[in-house]
């Protein structure tokens, strides 16, 4: 079995949780975004919010969607 990336699909899906965030817990969006403003990586993100809330599809989520983040910011720089 061939492991494509699949990086159209991989950035609708980040840019969704995003959307989800801003729209369902605009609080959360954005302490994330400060997060990741503030060089929190992805993978930290979603650990953090496990760990502190227990939640795997909110840790999820939180990955998604500073993964969406930091990607924006590259493009930026």
């Amino acid at each position: 079995m061939i492991d494509r990336q699949l990086p159209k699909l991989r950035a609708a899906l980040n840019y969704q949780s995003w959307q989800y965030l801003q729209a369902e817990l605009p609080d959360v969006a954005d302490a994330l975004a400060a997060e990741v403003n503030g060089g929190a990586t992805a993978d930290e993100l979603r650990r953090f919010t496990m760990r502190y809330t227990g939640r795997a599809p909110l840790a999820a989520r939180v990955e998604q969607a500073a993964a969406h983040l930091a990607a924006q910011r590259q493009e930026l720089s």
